[in-house]
């Protein structure tokens, strides 16, 4: 069913109120004209609350060693001919490049034991695979993060890889 990303970020704010308002302000930056996308709603949910929860963690933990810095959280949506885009951008503590190729693993995480499972970003990997989607991620230690989900509009979703491992299996399975 076609989902109104802005409606469903906005929802996901709410809900994570709790983590992010102690630490950082929101800026919300959405694209009026943004077209419905055809995406799983509870999972897509469960995407953005991953996405702003670690964001507002890093804020917080960059606050730890930087009392006066005022947190900022940034969350933008935009769209071209064949994508939906959200970005989520924060002034956290940031991630190394050794860090940064880590974090879709299963159950890899940087937060202390009973803080953190390392599912969150692993189940927002799948789901942006799932939806024939693209993700990319800058950060730098000590300056933040910005994440980029590029979700297609269409349910055919973009024109596939032929050598995708998705399209892959799909012919190992056929056959």
């Amino acid at each position: 069913m076609p989902v109104n990303l802005n409606e469903a970020i906005a929802n996901a704010l709410t809900i994570t109120r709790s983590e992010w308002s102690p630490v950082a302000d929101v800026t919300r930056r959405f694209d009026s004209d943004l077209s419905l996308v055809p995406v799983a709603v509870g999972e897509f949910n469960q995407v953005v609350l991953n996405l702003i929860v670690n964001a507002a963690h890093a804020v917080a933990e960059r606050q730890a060693n930087e009392p006066d810095l005022i947190g900022q959280i940034e969350i933008a949506t935009s769209q071209n001919e064949s994508y939906a885009q959200v970005v989520i951008i924060d002034n956290g503590v940031g991630m190394t490049n050794e860090v940064r190729e880590k974090i879709f693993d299963p159950f890899f995480t940087t937060k202390p034991v009973g803080k953190g499972t390392g599912q969150g970003l692993a189940l927002v990997h799948h789901f942006v695979a799932a939806h024939g989607g693209k993700i990319q991620v800058n950060s730098k230690p000590g300056a933040g993060t910005s994440i980029t989900l590029q979700l297609p509009k269409s349910a055919n979703g973009p024109a596939k890889d032929p050598n995708s491992p998705s399209l892959l299996n799909q012919r190992k399975s056929a056959s």
